[in-house]
Formats: structure tokens, sequence, C-alpha cells
């Protein structure tokens, strides 16, 4: 079976309880399940063990939304215990800090992962898969024996603290299957839809004010509004250069 996990915690440094601030009516990551609702996939949040995330689970509660708690900085046992717990074989990932995620674009990415026989299933740009990028839009696929496999294979805490880097960087050992998307245009590259600073979260209130109509739209349609705004460009790009590493 194929499920949705999204990785969350309230401990984020930069903009703590990022996920718990109101976004179009809702917290983000309301706003953020409740779009993916509409691919009629399971969906489980998968929190920490440590107390600080106590709110976060009584918050899911309280909105009926499965949620499975593990190791904090093993963020790849994490998935795997979320997995095996809801009987998922196949995981899509998500992280809580993309709410503007691209459902289309998601909803394509299982289409087309349904046809393959691989462990990892993304869409890459300029051959790096999407989930290095700063757009913020897009989700991946893995088989839970996938994760399993690395988790077995590997002992370094910062391979795990990324799930699904040690499995992508090894094409040998895996099978990693990438699709490059190819409509984007330059503009977009100054694009940043993540959030993970205050200046992020300034932004995303900015573009929900500005192009509310187009936030369950292909990224390409808000896109193209976006690149007309070079104010808002401008303020991304500073947030883009300054996590550059």
């Amino acid at each position: 079976m194929i499920g949705i996990i999204i990785q969350a915690r309230l401990g984020s440094t930069r903009l703590p309880k990022k996920i718990l601030k109101p976004f179009e009516g809702k917290t983000i990551l309301l706003f953020l399940i409740e779009r993916l609702r509409q691919l009629n996939l399971p969906i489980v949040v998968a929190t920490t063990t440590n107390e600080n995330d106590d709110e976060l689970c009584d918050y899911l509660s309280t909105h009926q939304i499965a949620y499975y708690r593990g190791d904090e900085n093993n963020v790849l046992a994490r998935y795997i215990g979320a997995a095996s717990y809801y009987n998922f074989d196949t995981v899509i990932r998500i992280c809580s800090d993309s709410p503007l995620i691209d459902l289309h674009k998601l909803e394509s990415l299982v289409e087309q992962y349904r046809a393959e026989d691989c462990d990892y299933f993304s869409f890459s740009y300029k051959n790096v898969p999407t989930v290095l990028t700063h757009f913020g839009v897009f989700g991946e696929i893995v088989r839970l024996e996938a994760l399993k496999l690395l988790d077995k294979s590997v002992d370094d805490l910062k391979i795990k603290e990324h799930v699904t880097y040690g499995i992508y960087t090894n094409a040998k050992d895996y099978n990693v299957k990438l699709v490059e998307l190819t409509i984007f245009k330059q503009d977009f590259e100054r694009i940043r839809l993540t959030i993970d600073t205050p200046e992020d979260y300034d932004n995303l209130l900015s573009i929900g004010e500005k192009y509310r109509g187009f936030l369950n739209e292909p990224f390409e349609k808000l896109a193209e509004r976006i690149s007309r705004d070079e104010k808002l460009l401008k303020k991304m790009e500073t947030i883009i250069m300054s996590n550059k590493k």
C-alpha cells in the first residue's frame, strides 16, 4: 500500500512551531494535509518522541490526523517505524515545510511510479532530485524495503537524518529513477517556497494575499505570477543565497 508520510516537529531552530503558524484560515500543517487529502491516499505525520512535540500530537489528535512518534534525529528510523506501523510498503515522503506542494506534479509522480519497478522515484531539476532544490513544491517516492536496507547498511546519523539521501546518491546499490523537469523557466530558479525562516513565512503570507487563486494550480502558473513580482523575487533570492552551502 502506498501512503503519504509527512515529517514534522515543532523544534525548528530558525522558525519554532512554524507548522502551527496561521495560513489561509488554518495552520500551515492543516493547509498542507487538507490539500494532500485530494489524492485519496492515507496520510500519517511522523513526529518525534521529544516532549516538545506533545503539543503537536495533541493538535493532530484533535483534528483526527494519524501520527507516529519516533527518534528526533534518526529520521530514517522514524519513517521506517511509521511505514511499518501503518502497513505502507511504499512511502510518498513530504516535508511539512512545503505547504504549496504541487498536487498536479505529485499525482503525476504517483501515476508514473506505479508503472515503474524501482526503489526510489522523483522528479529532478538539472539532474538533481527535487528534494535538494529550494522550490518546496515536490515530494519523492521510496520503497520501505529500500529504507530498511539503507538503515542496516549505514551508521552515519547524518545520512539517516536525511532519509533518502543514501539511496539516490547510491544508484549502484538501489534502483533509482529520476524524471527530469524540462518546463521550468530560468526565472523560476529565483523562487523559494520552502518555509524555514521568518522571512519565508512573510513571503508565504504575501503569496496567500496576492495570489490566492493560484495556490492550487500547477507550480508553473503560480511561478509565472511570482516571477513578475520583482520585490518578492528579491526577497526570495536573498534567502536562497544565505542558505547556500
